[in-house]
């Protein structure tokens, strides 16, 4: 009987990816892609605590009118 072996894995990440990017590069939630390291540190930006407060208090507030709308139409 022949022993699988584990392929050990180094720097694994996890990132969440919005369901337009996955769409758009016709990904399935579940995908193992790799990443040029080059181009993904091009497209990183490190974020303040204040900016994770705009982008959450943003995501609040568009998610509140949403439901207002929703109930002025009702």
């Amino acid at each position: 009987m022949r022993k699988k072996r584990l392929m050990q894995v180094e720097n694994q990440v996890v990132l969440p990816l919005s369901q337009e990017f996955l769409t758009k590069n016709n990904l399935q939630a579940d995908s193992i892609v790799k990443v040029d390291e080059a181009l993904l540190a091009q497209a990183l930006t490190e974020l303040s605590k204040e900016d994770i407060l705009e982008d959450v208090l943003a995501k609040v507030m568009n998610q509140y009118a949403d439901e207002e709308e929703k109930n002025d139409g009702n």
